[in-house]
This record gives C-alpha cells, structure tokens and sequence, in this order.
C-alpha cells in the first residue's frame, strides 16, 4: 500500500526475536536499523540477514511489503566481521553496546591489519579477501625473488595481543585497558630494533567516544641518542558524524574495505600527504620502545631464515599518506645537538682509551672487552679532567654558533662530576656517562625531565 506504516514482525529460527514499525517505502537498510535499536543494539546491522518470503531483502532496495499492514520477516545472523572486542559483543553495557553499534554501522567493512613485512608476517583479520591479496604480493615477491621464501604468514590478532603490538600509550595516548573495539587497524611495522613503523586506527572508548590515531615510530633514532621518537596525531568525536565531518580523508580511507589498489606501486613524493593542522592534536614522545622492537610474537615460532631485509607488504595502503611528519620546530633543533653529541661520544672514547680498564668501560659498546693497550684504571679525577678538557677542544669552534646548547652540558658535567669520590679507581666510566646525559637531547628540546611535548 501507498504510504502509512507496516508492522513487521520479525522472527530467527528459535522464535520471535522483536516487532518494529516502518514506513511502507523504506530501504532494507533502515529496516536493519530499526531492528537493530529494537533489540537493544545487540543485532548489529551488519549481521542481520532478513528475508520477506523467499526474497532477500537488501541494503540499498525498497522493502516490496505488498501492500500488507502486518508482515514477518525472518532473521538470521552472518558472523560478525572480523574486529577486535574487549568483551563480546552484547555483554557491554548498554551505552557501550550502542556506541559500537552506531560505530559498525561505519566501519564493518574497514580491516584490521598489521604487516611486519620483513619478518613475512600479517596479523589480523582472517577475511578471505585479505589472505587473497597477501596471497597475490607473495606471489609477485617471489617471482622478482626466485628460489626464495616470500610467504606471508597469517596469524590472529586477538584482545591479548593486541595490546602488546604496538606502543599504543604513544601511538594513541590512551592504555588499552579505555578501548572496548578496534574498528579499524593499518599498521606496517619493522620490528628490528633500528627500522621505521606506522599505524593508523579508530579505536572506541568505554565512554562512548571515537578516537582516531595515526602515528609513524622512529626505532632507535639518532636524533635522541638511539631512543625511540615517536610522532603522534590524534582526534577524538563523540559520533561518527563528528568523527566523519572533522576528517573525511582518514575517516573513509580506515572505513573501507581493503582491496587490490593496496597492492599498486605507489609514487610517494606525487601521493598527496594529510595535512595535520587542527582538529589534529599532535604530539611527539621520546621513549625507550627496546621491549616492543625486539618483537612481541612468540620468538619459537619463527626462523631466522624467515627474516628478508627490504621485503615490501602493501605499498599503497592507505595509512601511507596518514603519516605524521617530524615537525621541523623539534627536528631542526635535535638536529642541531648532533655535533655537541659526536663531541661527547669522541672525548668518551678518549677517556675509555687513556684512563680506564675493561672494568670502567662497562658492559657494552666501545668499552666491551679487554684492551690490551689500556692502562690500568686511573683514579677518577683524572678520567673527568681527561673528559672535560678533551670536550672543551672539541666543543670550542661549536661554541662559536651554538654557544646555548654547549652551555647546557653544564649541569649533566657537574652530574657526572659527583657519581663517585675523586680518588676511587673502581669505577664504570661509560655506565655513569651514560647515565648522566641519556636524556641531555630531550631536556634541551622538549623541557627538562620532559619526554612528550604537544605541537
């Protein structure tokens, strides 16, 4: 019938699930919305299989209720697309379970993904479209590499480990313990102690809220004495709506479904990068990332022969354009330090060379071993007289040009200064040098005692 409304009772296998009202020209798609709000928001959309009859109703058609006031329709449920879930889906409270029911409305499509290319590994979603697309690179990976093994290996990313694959305090400045889904995960990692990784997400909150993330990780980074940088954006909506109108891009580059385009060889420098001005909250972290680069997956599972330098996963994913500069008002200063740092680590090693046994040497680096050359351990003041007037000549022309940031070794001097008693010999030079100037380049740059800062 023209118009009005329609009773429609719907039914699964077991019994009468609900009853709604709609309008007689409604699309399939707001039938399943209905019905999803009916139940408390436990029959998410994009679960719902309804049938009038013996027809299919779909998404994107007008219902035919054949001018009947009162129908019924029969439900069953397709498996929940492949996220991942604090708690399953129903067991959330009902501000939750409504929040990530408007949420998978947007994002039942968007994979959940994350490559460690070199160690021939894809965590994630087990959607036959995605093993079919790794299946596709490893087969163009070994044709370009024959004779060797360019499998990638597909492995669950379930809630455990989830929070251990990524530093997620840094990439999204939330603990995973304020997370109830992972709606949408692009992640590429190297996992190899001094490489590169990224990861862009939507991630929802127990308080209802959206949190959109993208961050790119420098391992072992120079510019922080080979800590690790970490370079951050984020936004948080209250709606997708908010979340879709403040960034259209991201929004709908992590909201669709991976397909061959990944796969296409991409021209980095013609590819249009985001642009991080506001909403985008960035910050960047300086951090100690050893225990997460080392790799976070059961290490007896995996061969060294495994391990091929340079191997490509998915050029053109999407998350290649959402990755956060280094902003130039920290780079160009940390840039600057690495003189003042070289001179450092050039007048150590004269110090381990002249005054110090294997004993002051410490545990690691240059100061590893036995030197046959070394003389015996001389008492401390003369290893830090030795040090500073061997920084003085090499700091003098530096002073010249960067007459503040010589000035801040300072205080780290008179630091190391006071860890032991002037006539001690027993003593580990580089442990103690280490100690006092690990955080020189972060102080100076970010603020002392400082390892974020927001730009």
């Amino acid at each position: 019938r023209e118009g009005g409304m329609v009773l429609v009772r719907v039914h699964t296998l077991e019994d009468e699930l609900c009853s709604v009202e709609v309008e007689a020209g409604c699309m399939g798609r707001q039938l399943k919305e209905t019905i999803e709000e009916a139940t408390n928001w436990v029959e998410l959309v994009c679960t719902q299989c309804l049938a009038l009859g013996v027809s299919a109703i779909r998404d994107d058609q007008v219902v035919d209720f054949n001018g009947e006031e009162t129908v019924f329709v029969m439900m069953t449920r397709q498996p929940l697309p492949a996220k991942i879930f604090y708690r399953p889906v129903g067991e959330a409270k009902e501000t939750q379970q409504k929040a990530l029911a408007l949420a998978m409305r947007r994002f039942a499509s968007s994979p959940v993904v994350l490559e460690v290319p070199w160690h021939g590994l894809v965590f994630g979603t087990g959607q036959e479209e995605v093993e079919a697309i790794y299946s596709e690179q490893t087969e163009r990976l070994r044709q370009e590499n024959p004779g060797k093994d360019m499998n990638f290996e597909h492995r669950a990313l379930d809630w455990e480990r989830f929070e251990c694959c990524l530093p997620w305090k840094y990439v999204a400045g939330v603990a995973t313990d304020d997370i109830i889904a992972v709606l949408a995960l692009q992640s590429t990692c190297m996992l190899i102690g001094d490489g590169h990784s990224s990861a862009a997400a939507v991630l929802l909150l127990k308080d209802g809220r959206l949190l959109a993330a993208t961050a790119f990780i420098d391992e072992a980074s120079g510019l922080v004495n080979y800590g690790s940088i970490i370079v951050s954006a984020t936004f948080y909506a209250d709606t997708c709506e908010m979340l879709f109108d403040a960034l259209p891009s991201f929004a709908q580059a992590m909201s669709e479904p991976m397909t061959r385009d990944w796969l296409k060889e991409s021209d980095g420098d013609a590819r249009e990068m985001e642009k991080f001005l506001h909403p985008w909250s960035v910050q960047v972290h300086a951090a100690d990332l050893h225990s997460w680069t080392v790799g976070w997956w059961p290490r007896e599972e995996d061969s060294v022969d495994r391990f091929e330098v340079g191997k490509e996963g998915l050029p053109n994913m999407p998350l290649m354009q959402f990755k956060p500069a280094f902003p130039q008002s920290l780079l160009k200063p940390l840039c600057d330090l690495r003189d003042i740092r070289q001179a450092l680590q050039a007048s150590l090693h004269e110090v381990l060379s002249t005054c110090c046994t294997s004993k002051g040497k410490g545990k690691g680096g240059r100061g590893k071993g036995k030197d046959a050359d070394a003389k015996d351990q001389r008492p401390f003041s003369e290893a830090i007289s030795l040090f500073k007037a061997k920084l003085a000549e090499k700091l003098s022309e530096l002073a010249l040009t960067q007459e503040k940031e010589v000035k801040s070794l300072d205080p780290y001097l008179d630091k190391l200064e006071q860890t032991g008693p002037p006539e001690s010999i027993d003593y580990d030079f580089q442990t103690r040098f280490s100690t006092c100037f690990h955080t020189w380049e972060t102080d100076v740059v970010f603020g002392f005692g400082r390892t974020s800062v927001e730009v």
